[in-house]
């Protein structure tokens, strides 16, 4: 049976369709037909349109090698199309969905306002191929559907509380192999592998792996750059959980941590407990990175700290609220966001802390529960 959360999320967005005479929209992006019918495509490419109206059922409209899992989560109308012929096809293209496209729009013969569209996500074909479809003006719903993103469902949340367990997992296999001579390539193989292994499925740990000189970057992948006695070592790790992501980062020091290095963790821990006392409902996400930034000022490290102190996490690894010095987005009750002041000094190496946190009534929750030491 359907998950109550993906129809309240239909009726919701309907509504706001009313609001803006709206008679019509087609859902493209993957992420969103997922986000408001739990079907996964497998397909990278485009393959599948949704189609919400405002009044009567919503179609999803998929290729047929998918269509049976489409119908066992989405209970209003799935129409399939041949999506694979050994004769005729093996990939979908937007040329095909385009077709259709128009094959579909029957259904809908009298609309009586516009059709709402996808634009940050629609190929041009298919934004013809809707004008051509039913004569009506366009709207792009993109904005809308970021908007009504920034508040998490529940089922929402589990799922970056499961990736956030994941990556706790991840910094478990971490922290005991930073010692000389292991490779950052080696290191991140190590947590796949184990990762694999404990989960029983491909469950890929992303992100910053980077050591010594390299943490000065703030980001990059892993090389084969052997660790060092002395160095930091930057983990900022990311993983998917049925598409929604989690985002923290430790980091670690090979051998024992110097004075100068202490000196900056402990900063970076009190900028975030100060981040930590402003993650309320009502709260600026402005107001957020201006409580970290006071501190790191205060102790002679403003121009090493280059970046935001953090952003909203769940469809997209990053998204609202933007922790930015400008930043005029309020925080709610149900905002899932990732906290992560960093410094980037050459004399010292670049150190960066980042928890995962649940916006509450009272305060916050913090998802991520891996302890934040440096040695």
């Amino acid at each position: 049976m359907q998950s109550d959360a993906y129809v309240e999320r239909r009726k919701e967005f309907k509504q706001d369709l009313a609001s803006r005479k709206i008679a019509l929209t087609t859902i493209s992006d993957p992420r969103h037909i997922y986000y408001f019918t739990g079907f996964q495509t497998a397909n990278p490419r485009l393959a599948a349109l949704l189609f919400l109206p405002l009044y009567g059922d919503s179609v999803l409209m998929v290729g047929s090698t998918e269509a049976k899992r489409a119908e066992e989560v989405f209970k209003e109308r799935v129409v399939a199309f041949k999506d694979y012929d050994v004769d005729e096809r093996m990939v979908v293209y937007p040329e095909l969905i385009a077709e259709q496209l128009r094959e579909i729009a029957p259904l809908w013969r009298s609309l009586d306002g516009r059709i709402g569209i996808e634009n940050w996500h629609l190929p041009p074909i298919l934004t013809d191929a809707i004008k051509d479809a039913f004569g009506a003006s366009l709207a792009n719903v993109s904005k809308d559907i970021l908007s009504m993103r920034f508040v998490k469902s529940q089922n929402e949340i589990e799922k970056i509380k499961e990736g956030c367990r994941y990556l706790d997992e991840a910094y478990q296999v971490i922290k005991p192999l930073m010692r000389e001579g292991l490779t950052e390539i080696s290191i991140c193989a190590r947590v796949q592998a184990a990762l694999f292994e404990k989960t029983g499925r491909m469950q890929l740990v992303l992100g910053d792996y980077i050591s010594g000189e390299r943490t000065i970057e703030i980001s990059g992948p892993p090389t084969n750059r052997e660790l060092e006695r002395g160095d930091t070592m930057i983990l900022d790790l990311q993983t998917v959980c049925d598409n929604y992501w989690s985002d923290n980062t430790r980091t670690f020091a090979v051998g024992r941590p110097n004075e100068r290095q202490l000196k900056v963790w402990k900063v970076l821990i009190e900028a975030k407990k100060a981040a930590e006392s402003v993650l309320k409902p009502g709260s600026l996400a402005g107001d957020v990175y201006k409580a970290a930034r006071r501190i790191i000022d205060r102790a002679g490290y403003g121009n090493s700290f280059p970046h935001h102190v953090g952003h909203g996490i769940g469809l997209e690894s990053q998204e609202p609220p933007f922790f930015l010095p400008n930043s005029t987005e309020q925080l709610k009750e149900g905002v899932v966001c990732a906290i992560e002041p960093g410094i980037y000094a050459r004399s010292i190496g670049g150190i960066r802390i980042e928890d995962d946190y649940l916006i509450t009534e009272e305060g916050f929750e913090k998802l991520s529960l891996f302890p934040m030491e440096l040695d």
